[in-house]
């Protein structure tokens, strides 16, 4: 199928680059040849099941059974042969496998985010908010670790300590800013103060 062909060849072409161990020279396409499958190098050495085609994305042996536009439903095939049901999703060069869309999307934008410079972040996490409008309190605890990298335990200790309920709570980027600022990532979150300052 033509547009699954085009799904795969954006992140494969200049992803990988071609000949970089996914190949298009062979007519295979998206063969399981040098060592992307599992076990010896060779894959399972199965091109398809279910006369459906297996795709390696991201290492994974998938299988595509519907697309619309950048979202894929299928399976993944395991070792044993079991199909797990999968979606994929895709921006730009990077795809995302999950159990869920909404899963799949998640785990599309942790990779985004771990491509991109904290000034990309940064310019981000601007247009996403307005200065002086409320927001759940639970959107900054996620955005803290998109911009600083901070884990989830120190996260939640440091809003245990500040009296903070994420389920709950709304605050402004405004307040936001003044509490985390001289904390972890504190450099980062100083940034974005100087840049709404400029705006």
């Amino acid at each position: 199928m033509e547009n699954i062909k085009n799904f795969l060849e954006v992140n494969f072409g200049s992803g990988y680059g071609s000949g970089s161990g996914y190949g298009d020279g062979s007519g295979s396409g998206y063969g399981f040849g040098s060592g992307d499958g599992y076990g010896s190098g060779d894959g399972y050495g199965i091109k398809s099941m279910n006369n459906m085609k297996i795709h390696i994305i991201d290492g994974i042996p998938t299988i595509i059974s519907k697309l619309k536009n950048n979202i894929a439903k299928g399976f993944i095939l395991q070792q044993d042969l079991a199909l797990i049901p999968c979606y994929v999703i895709k921006s730009g060069n990077c795809f995302a496998h999950g159990e869920t869309i909404h899963k799949a999307r998640e785990s599309l934008e942790i990779k985004l985010f771990q491509n991109m410079n904290v000034d990309e972040k940064i310019e981000l996490f601007i247009k996403n908010f307005n200065f002086n409008e409320q927001y759940p309190a639970k959107e900054f605890y996620d955005w803290h670790n998109k911009l600083t990298g901070s884990c989830e335990m120190g996260r939640t200790i440091f809003c245990k300590n500040n009296g903070i309920d994420i389920e709950k709570d709304n605050m402004t980027v405004k307040e936001f800013i003044e509490l985390t600022e001289d904390d972890f990532g504190g450099s980062v979150i100083k940034k974005i103060k100087e840049c709404l300052k400029n705006e």
